[in-house]
């Protein structure tokens, strides 16, 4: 029975590798972002990623 599925089953599973790796960039991106913003000195960028992360 596996047998029959397993392209499916490492294929899904691969994929969700990917997404995760993905995700993880991504959110270290934003977060980085978003940490540059509240450390800015210009009050509009500031405000900006507090009202974001509040």
């Amino acid at each position: 029975m596996f047998d029959a599925y397993r392209d499916q089953i490492f294929a899904a599973f691969w994929t969700t590798i990917q997404l995760t790796v993905y995700s993880a960039i991504g959110a270290l991106i934003l977060g980085t972002g978003l940490a540059a913003m509240r450390l800015a000195p210009v009050p509009v960028l500031n405000w900006l990623g507090a009202a974001y992360v509040n």
